[in-house]
């Protein structure tokens, strides 16, 4: 019945909004297209209002670019970076980016996902590039029949899981 939610329409001034010590998610970060690297001050002030809180702070992420508007300066104050980018025409793929203390190997790490009903996640599992394309999609001017044209596969553990 009721929002659990403030929803506040910010155009600017992102981090005068910042509640401290709670959840602060910024959906999504427009800079003007000439000041990308301004997004490392932006951050900083974010992180400053923060106290034992959680920023998530979204930026659009141009096709086929390997991270986030603002470059190295988005992940200056980054905890953890997550890329998002199409996988097929209906799922997607999440990319481990920028992780700042791990106690394994996560960066780089992918996952392939479906969204149901608009909010759920559905076949959530681990993809890798495809190593008979390289994440083309097509192999001989055909494609690829090894990961059916997506670029990806779906991960065969070396070892099972328990």
């Amino acid at each position: 019945g009721k929002d659990k939610v403030t929803l506040l329409p910010v155009r600017d001034d992102y981090a005068e909004h910042i509640i401290r010590d709670r959840i602060n998610i910024i959906d999504w970060v427009n800079l003007a297209g000439g000041n990308l690297y301004d997004i490392s001050k932006l951050e900083e002030r974010i992180v400053a209002g923060l106290g034992k809180g959680i920023a998530i702070v979204v930026l659009q992420k141009g096709k086929g670019a390997e991270s986030g508007r603002g470059g190295q300066f988005a992940v200056d104050y980054t905890q953890v970076e997550f890329l998002l980018d199409p996988l097929g025409q209906y799922e997607t793929r999440l990319t481990v980016g920028y992780v700042k203390e791990s106690t394994k190997r996560i960066s780089g790490r992918c996952f392939g996902f479906g969204i149901k009903d608009g909010v759920k996640i559905i076949n959530w599992r681990e993809i890798e590039k495809c190593r008979v394309c390289g994440t083309t999609g097509f192999k001989g001017g055909k494609m690829c029949d090894d990961c059916t044209g997506f670029g990806y596969r779906d991960k065969v553990l070396d070892t099972p899981t328990y």
